[in-house]
C-alpha cells in the first residue's frame, strides 16, 4: 500500500466522518 494513497484515504474518511458528525449536530 502506498503511503500517499493511505494518506488520501485517511483524509477522505476523516472528511466523511466530520460531515456526518456535523449533520447529527445540526439535526438536533
Amino acid at each position: 500500500m502506498n503511503s500517499f494513497a493511505l494518506y488520501t484515504f485517511f483524509k477522505k474518511s476523516l472528511r466523511f466522518i466530520h460531515s456526518s458528525f456535523l449533520e447529527q449536530v445540526t439535526a438536533r
